[in-house]
């Protein structure tokens, strides 16, 4: 996904600024002949974000799946219930403001993940 789409940007002019203040500032001399890595600065709109998450939110849920039963050769047996997982989308934004650079520098944003509790989890007197 873009991330533009989700209100992350490059904000060129202050990430220019600030090379300019290194190289203009303190380090004079020692700056220009040693090499000074230069954190990009990069805005983060939570709006943007929070929309396009809540839009896209149900393509990464898995939904959890209660206890049951099946039958098998004629007998009925129980089936185990499986934890689903949801979208936490203010998590993600407060893991995305802490550190937007991230992003933008390995291309992947990391989702964070809450799981869903089946309702049923034993479904044993059944059987």
């Amino acid at each position: 996904m873009n991330p533009a789409l989700l209100g992350i940007t490059l904000d060129v002019p202050a990430t220019v600024e600030a090379a300019f203040r290194q190289g203009h500032g303190e380090g004079g001399l020692a700056a220009l002949l040693n090499r000074v890595q230069i954190a990009p600065v990069v805005s983060v709109d939570a709006a943007v974000m929070q929309s396009e998450l809540e839009r896209t939110a149900n393509t990464f849920a898995v939904p959890a799946l209660n206890a049951g039963v099946e039958l098998v050769n004629g007998s009925v047996q129980a089936t185990e219930p499986q934890v689903g997982r949801v979208l936490n989308i203010s998590a993600t934004i407060a893991a995305v403001q802490a550190d937007p650079g991230a992003v933008l520098a390995d291309g992947s944003l990391g989702l964070v993940m809450s799981e869903v509790t089946p309702t049923v989890l034993d479904s044993s007197p059944l059987v």
